[in-house]
C-alpha cells in the first residue's frame, strides 16, 4: 500500500465527513478503529491516487467481535466501525466460546443447549420421558464399580406385526450377585424396558431395580423393588426410547436378542 505523509494525513482530517457508500468497497482500516476517530484509507477511481477520509459521525457499520471463529459476534460485545481482523458483520451468537453454537447451527438433540441461539434448547427433538443414555451409561458404570461375583447382562429386541396387532418391545437389563460359601448374600438387578401394543395405554417405558440380602442372622433373604418411572409414550417417543435402549446395548457391547415377524 502506498505511503502516506503526516501531511497528507493531516489534511485529510480537514475534509467533510466520510461517506460510506463511497468508499467502503475498496478501503481499508489504517489503525484499530476506536469508533469515533479512525481513518479509512481509499482509491476512488475518479482519484486514481490513495486518498483518506476521516469516518467521522456518518459511519454507520458495525463489525463483532468474533471469539471463537464461526463468523458470527456477540451482539453485546466490542465492536467495530470499519472491517477489522477478527470482525465480522454478523451478531447473534449467544456463546462466542464454542464455535459449534450459533445462528446457523443445527439444534443437537438431547445435550440441553441452545445450539442455534433461538432461546430455546432443544426445540423440535423428541426425547424417551424415562431416561436417557447418559442415565443409562451411569448406571452401568456404579454396577460395574462394585465387583459382584457373578453377572449376567441381557437385551431383547421383539417386533411382531401380523393379523391385526402389533407388538414391539426392547429390554436391557444386567444382574449381579455376591456369595459367601455357596451361598448368595446379596443381588441387584436392573431393568429396563419399552412396551407397545397396539398404540394402547399399554404402551409405557419402564426404568426399574431391585437388591437383596440375605439376614446373617436368620437366614432370611430380604428382597425390595423401586419403580423410577413408568409412563406412556407417543409412537414417536416409543421409538426414540428403543433406539436409546439398542445403542446403550451396543455401547456396552451386550448382545441383543433380536426376534422380528413377520
Amino acid at each position: 500500500m502506498p505511503r502516506i505523509s503526516t501531511i497528507a494525513l493531516a489534511l485529510a482530517v480537514t475534509v467533510a465527513p466520510f461517506t460510506a457508500s463511497a468508499y467502503t468497497t475498496s478501503g481499508v482500516c489504517l489503525r484499530a478503529c476506536d469508533g469515533t476517530a479512525s481513518f479509512y484509507a481509499v482509491l476512488p477511481t475518479y482519484l486514481g491516487s490513495l486518498a483518506v477520509r476521516y469516518l467521522g459521525a456518518s459511519w454507520s457499520s458495525t463489525y463483532y467481535l468474533d471469539g471463537d471463529g464461526d463468523s458470527f459476534g456477540d451482539g453485546a460485545g466490542p465492536t467495530r466501525p470499519c472491517v477489522t481482523s477478527g470482525y465480522v458483520a454478523k451478531s447473534g451468537d449467544c456463546d462466542d466460546a464454542n464455535a459449534s453454537v450459533n445462528p446457523s447451527a443445527a439444534e443437537v438433540c438431547g445435550n440441553d443447549i441452545d445450539d442455534n441461539c433461538d432461546t430455546v434448547a432443544d426445540e423440535g427433538c423428541v426425547t424417551c420421558p424415562c431416561f436417557t443414555a447418559d442415565d443409562i451409561a451411569a448406571d452401568r458404570a456404579e454396577f460395574l464399580a462394585v465387583g459382584y461375583d457373578s453377572t449376567t447382562s441381557t437385551c431383547t429386541d421383539y417386533t411382531v406385526y401380523g393379523n391385526g396387532y402389533s407388538y414391539d418391545y426392547a429390554t436391557l437389563e444386567w444382574r449381579g450377585s455376591m456369595s459367601s460359601d455357596g451361598i448368595m448374600t446379596e443381588e441387584r438387578d436392573r431393568y429396563y424396558a419399552i412396551d407397545y401394543v397396539d398404540g394402547s395405554s399399554a404402551t409405557f417405558c419402564e426404568r426399574w431395580e431391585s437388591e437383596g440380602t440375605r439376614d446373617a442372622a436368620t437366614g432370611a433373604y430380604i428382597s425390595y423393588g423401586e419403580d423410577y418411572q413408568n409412563v406412556p409414550l407417543t409412537t414417536d417417543e416409543h421409538a426414540k426410547c428403543i433406539a436409546i435402549i439398542l445403542e446403550a446395548a451396543a455401547t456396552a457391547e451386550i448382545p441383543c436378542t433380536t426376534t422380528t415377524y413377520p
